[in-house]
Parts: C-alpha cells; structure tokens; sequence
C-alpha cells in the first residue's frame, strides 16, 4: 500500500536518474595493493606474510607489469564508457565470469531463496487461493515498474541504478555448452504454472494490457490444480533437466528443439512472466521451507527463469531466484509490495473485481521420447546435489536491530562479528569472509567484495577468548573491529575494492600471470569458507547455498526486534556442520551483548 501511495505521487520516471549515474572507478594500483596486504594478514603466517609482501611490491613497482595492467584497465574503462551503448568496465566480465561461464547446475550454487515468513503466508491457507492472490501481487508491481512510476531508490541522498528492475519480469537464462546467454525477452501475457510435474501456461493479462482479476487468476489456477490431480503421473518432469550441468542441459535442450512443437513450447516458458509453482510438499517449520524453496523438488521447477514463486500445500510460500540478471534486494521489491498487501489486507483478494472472466490454462505437452534416459539420470544427480544441501535458520526473537541502536553497535558489522567470533570459536581458527557490498550508486553496478575477517576483527575474537582479558579490553577491541568494517564498507559502495580490480588485471593478464596471483596466500584469500550477506527484507528471510565445499553460506536479516540468520553447508563435508556453527553464533550474539547492558529506561 505504501508503494501504491509512492507510485501514486511518484513524478520521477523510475529510470529518471540513469543517465546522470556516474562510472563505476578504476581505484589507484596503490590502495588496491595496500586493501590487499592489510586484508590477508589475519590468514596468513609471519612468513608466508611476508613473501606475498614482496610480491605486492614487485607486482606494483614503478613501470612493472601491476602499473602496465591497470593502465589497460583504465582504458578499457575510458572506452566502454565512451560508447555509445556505454557501460562500466566490469559489467561484461561481471555476467560472464560470476554467472554465465560457470557449468555446474544454477539451482543451490547460485540461484537464492527466499522464504515468506509465516506469520504472513500462513500455514493452513488454502494452496489456490494464496497462490492467487501473490501472482496477483507480483502482476500489479510489474505494472508499476512498466508505467515506471516505481520511485528510483536512494542511498542516502545518491539515486542508485535501476537498470536490474528491467528484466524482473523479462529475463530468462538459457544454457549453453561454452557459456549460458542471459536474455531479456518482451514478456508475453502468460505465466507459467508447474503442478504434478506438468506445465501449463495461464494468461493473466488481458489484449489491452490489464491484469486479469484475482478471482479470475483464481479460477485459472484451480482449473490447474483439478487437471494436474486428474492427469495421470508423469514419470519425469521436464523441469529437472534445468538442474543438470548447463552444458548437459544446452545439449539436450537443443536435441528437445529439433522438435519444433517443443521449439515453440520452450519458447513460451522463456517468454513467460515468471513461474508459479503449485507444490505438493507442505513445509512445516522456517528450515524446511527454506531447504525446499533452495532445492526441493526439481521436476517441479523451472530454475532458468529470473525468478519462481512456490505455493506449497499448506499455503506457505517461497520464491527462488535466479541470480545473474540481479541481485537479491531487486525481487526482494515485488516480495515486499505483495506482502505488505497481504499485511494490510488480511485475508482478503488483492481487488474488488468480481469472478467475470474464465481464463484458460493450456497444458504445455512436450515430447520427451528423446531425453527419456536423460531425464531418469538428472533426477539422480539431482538428488544427490539436493540431500547434500543443509539449511537452518537462526531467529533471534529477543534482540533485533533497535537492540544494537540502543547500544551504538553499528547493526551489519556487529552482525559480522559474531559470524567471526563464532567461527574461530569453533575452529580456533580464522578464515578469508566474503560479504556483498553494493555498487547500485554507480551505472550498472553490481556488487564488490568486502572481505570481513581483519587484523582487527582477529584482534577482537582472540581477545573475546582470553579469560584474563578485562569487559573494556573486549569492548575496546570490538569497537577497533567494528571501526574497520565500516570503513572497509564504505570503500567498497565507493567502488574501492580490491577483488574486482584484480579480476580485472587477471584477465587482462591472458597467460602472463604476475606470481602474485599464483602465490597460495592469493587462493587462500579468496576461498571463501563464509560466504555471507546482509539481504534488507521485511516480510521474508533469505538464504543461498555454500560457496566452498568446505564452509558455508550464511545470509542474515536485521529486523527492528528480530535477528536471522540462514545458514548453510554440504552434508558431505566432515569439516562443516550447520547446527554447531548456529550454536555458536547465538552465544556469540548474546556474550557480544553482555559487555554492554541495556541503557536506562530512566
């Protein structure tokens, strides 16, 4: 309602800003070299420190091979900008080298979740009725962002880059043998619905572009349901050879389409709105949710689209979302708009319209008779990729963001450091930390790295351990740590970060790689064993899968009175353990806690 409100008295075009977004920098070789040093000093030995030290000073003298790169860099900088379809100089190697190049399956590897909470979407709530009423949602927010009455978001007084709310409803990730192709597509007036392993197409926009009613897209996916029950069972579903290796997937996808009926039926899922799954599975508790809207049932998914809402049978709700045409906070704004709605609204349709139109599903009958053995042998290995997948939730239902205000913690860095602390807790032990720092301030920017674990917060957690050290050594020691994130933050969204600048000089490089990038302190560096983000919701939790087959992911929402986190591993990994790692966390929160006593009331 809010953003019906914003849209509503909105006189700024949601792209109004674009053209006058700044390029994203080229940061001076020296302070890329100095984030370097002060980042790896914590993982390293006195040693092994002090030979990367001379291969950062080799590799940045004066007129050696680091200044010959990054002055390629900056050129290629100047050009892209200068075109006249301009971009940054990162964008092109960003899609291709974070997302499309990579061959192992999207979905747990690099599609995320979100899981609706269930206070909102609550359980016992009828499958169809629910599920109308958040395609409902989602359809009048695609509305918004078409008439681009969506207000541009600020960061502080900055406008940010909306480029990514361009293919929300109109991207689609096809595979491909050598590298996958994300296409932005012009939607049709279909979203596709997957129930009992079949796919169906339902038109929920009318000839003149209007949504069709929520009693009507009712009526449309009851319809679906009923056929779904009374067809008999498919032995496959298609949607699991969207869980295979993107090369296998390319290859048998392009086998489906010497078909031409298939042809064309696939086009019509990549020409789609977005997906809705109806799912038979009826998650009971957060930790199931969440591990089935990750991974679940892959014959009821379609995971190359941009993104996936799943209904469940009790009514609760998920979406999955594929990440390379966004990050995590863009379909974070549907999810936001839908379920603010259903906040406000309670158990009520989304409009007043009347049941006035039977709109009718057409199920979408491949032929499979060519992938038969293909489709019996994805659902093994996605079976085998699926069970390996661990998740849990953390929820903090005592503590929340206003509980750190009061106290001047600073929320991300403190919630950072009770990730460090937990961690060397349980292994003695510091590892390299990747956090997402945004980049939307700049013209298509993405993300950049912030690499949490430092000399300080080192510092903070070892002093947190030392039973003689006193309440004001430990505070003043987290104070350090918090002071260091915030500005390792800062230079980050300032475009300063030394990870993207080195894929950068690596791939300009070729096969002249400097010894710098060969050196194991730079692949200790950045493998990342916690693999983190601070993803802002509020009426839902996020997760996503375990960078390092030996660490773990761990996504965390600060809510005014409520703090989560969503943490996952491999099963298969005898080093990692969820459960254990959830255990220390939730005692690092509250021992961080205790050397600051809640302020007086008085």
């Amino acid at each position: 309602l809010k953003i019906d409100r914003m849209a509503s008295k909105n006189t700024l075009s949601t792209y109004h800003h674009q053209d006058s977004l700044p390029n994203l920098p080229v940061s001076p070789l020296h302070e890329i070299l100095a984030k370097y040093l002060q980042s790896v000093k914590p993982l390293t030995t006195p040693e092994s420190f002090a030979n990367t030290q001379k291969l950062v000073e080799d590799f940045g003298k004066r007129g050696g091979l680091g200044e010959q790169l990054h002055q390629k860099l900056v050129q290629r900088s100047q050009e892209k900008w200068s075109q006249s379809n301009k971009e940054n100089w990162l964008e092109e190697w960003w899609y291709k080298y974070a997302y499309l190049a990579w061959p192992d399956p999207i979905p747990i590897n690099s599609n995320v979740t979100y899981a609706f909470l269930m206070e909102v979407c609550k359980p016992g709530t009828d499958q169809v009725f629910q599920a109308s009423r958040i395609v409902s949602g989602f359809l009048q927010f695609k509305k918004i962002i078409d008439a681009e009455k969506y207000p541009p978001e600020m960061m502080g007084k900055a406008p940010m880059c909306m480029k990514q709310f361009r293919g929300l409803y109109s991207t689609v990730r096809l595979p491909g043998e050598n590298g996958d192709e994300l296409r932005f597509i012009k939607p049709s007036n279909e979203i596709i619905v997957i129930a009992g392993q079949r796919i169906y197409a339902l038109p929920v926009e009318r000839s003149n572009g209007s949504i069709h009613s929520n009693r009507d897209i009712e009526q449309g996916l009851k319809t679906i349901a009923n056929m779904a029950r009374s067809s008999p069972p498919l032995k496959h579903g298609l949607g699991i050879l969207t869980s295979e290796r993107r090369p296998t997937w390319a290859s048998l996808r392009k086998r489906l389409e010497k078909d031409s009926k298939n042809a064309h039926l696939l086009h019509r899922i990549d020409q789609s709105i977005f997906v809705c799954v109806l799912d038979d599975n009826a998650p009971e508790d957060m930790d199931a949710l969440g591990w089935h809207t990750l991974a679940g049932d892959a014959k009821n998914r379609w995971f190359d689209k941009a993104y996936q809402i799943v209904v469940y049978r009790n009514g609760v709700v998920g979406l999955n979302v594929e990440h390379s045409p966004s990050e995590a906070t863009v379909p974070n704004a549907p999810c936001t708009y839908t379920l603010g709605k259903m906040t406000k609204m309670g158990s009520e349709y989304f409009d007043n319209e009347p049941l006035s139109e039977n709109i009718q599903p057409e199920e979408l009958d491949f032929n499979l008779k060519e992938v038969e053995v293909e489709l019996s042998q994805a659902s093994q290995n996605w079976k085998e990729l699926s069970q390996d997948l661990r998740l849990t939730f953390l929820i903090l239902k005592d503590v929340g963001s206003d509980t750190l205000k009061q106290r001047k913690l600073a929320p991300d860095a403190f919630m950072q450091m009770t990730i460090q602390l937990a961690y060397y807790r349980m292994y003695g032990s510091h590892t390299a930390t990747y956090e997402t720092g945004q980049q939307r301030q700049f013209y298509h920017g993405r993300t950049g790295t912030v690499r949490s674990c430092s000399e300080d917060s080192k510092n903070f957690v070892e002093t947190m351990q030392n039973p003689t050290a006193s309440q004001d050594e430990k505070k003043e020691k987290l104070s350090k740590a918090i002071e260091a994130h915030k500005k390792y933050m800062s230079d980050v969204v300032a475009g300063k970060d030394c990870d993207r600048h080195f894929l950068g000089m690596r791939l300009l490089s070729g096969e002249n790689l400097h010894p710098l990038f060969t050196d194991p302190v730079f692949k200790l560096s950045s493998t990342w064993k916690l693999s983190t983000s601070n993803v802002p919701t509020t009426y839902n939790v996020g997760g996503f899968g375990p960078v390092a087959m030996d660490g773990y992911g761990v996504c965390y929402q600060l809510f005014p009175q409520t703090l989560n986190y969503c943490i996952t591993d491999r099963m298969h990994c005898q080093t990692t353990d969820i459960n254990v790692l959830k255990k220390h966390i939730r005692d690092s929160v509250y021992d961080i806690l205790a050397l600051y006593p809640p302020p007086s009331k008085l």
